[in-house]
């Protein structure tokens, strides 16, 4: 009786004071950028080097790519273009796969790595041949990379389950 009437209390007395509750609190998804840069955090990357890339994913649109080429960047920040790789290849490491992408063969190409794909054939359909996959054509994919149509079609089917926008599942 008399504590869960004081807890019933307690609750009701938070909700007034406008807290939320911890189960409203876990269900609200974080924004990418703070998805993002808690990741940065917990790597134990140099400080320098986190603050970069902390600054670079302010950066990335709404689905989860770099647009804005990295000279341009570079001359906003007041840094060198090259220390901009370095944070980028950070980026890359993260969750969602693919984040920090400057196209979407590139995006394409981190997710395959993420899942240690790099000696995949869908890896060489997209690192080769990104044209004729983007065209959907197989046969030619076939006879450009030497492969029987069959796992060329079983790779594509793959490459296809990849998303072309990683952070669209924080923004839905």
């Amino acid at each position: 009786g008399s504590e869960s009437d004081s807890v019933k209390r307690g609750s009701a007395d938070i909700a007034a004071l406008g807290i939320p509750s911890v189960e409203e609190t876990a269900a609200q998804p974080a924004t990418l950028y703070e998805h993002l840069t808690f990741q940065i955090h917990c790597m134990g990357a140099d400080a320098l080097q986190a603050g970069l890339a902390e600054r670079m994913v302010g950066w990335l649109d709404a689905d989860g790519y770099l647009r804005t080429p990295l000279a341009e960047i570079a001359t906003a920040e007041g840094v060198e273009p090259e220390a901009l790789e370095a944070a980028l290849a950070l980026i890359h490491g993260l969750d969602p796969a693919g984040v920090g992408a400057r196209d979407l063969r590139e995006c394409l190409l981190i997710q395959l790595e993420h899942r240690h794909q790099r000696d995949s054939l869908a890896w060489r359909i997209i690192q080769e041949q990104f044209e004729l996959f983007a065209k959907r054509r197989p046969p030619q994919l076939a006879a450009r990379l030497k492969v029987p149509l069959a796992d060329i079609e079983e790779a594509c089917r793959h490459i296809t389950h990849l998303d072309p926008k990683p952070a669209r599942w924080r923004h839905g």
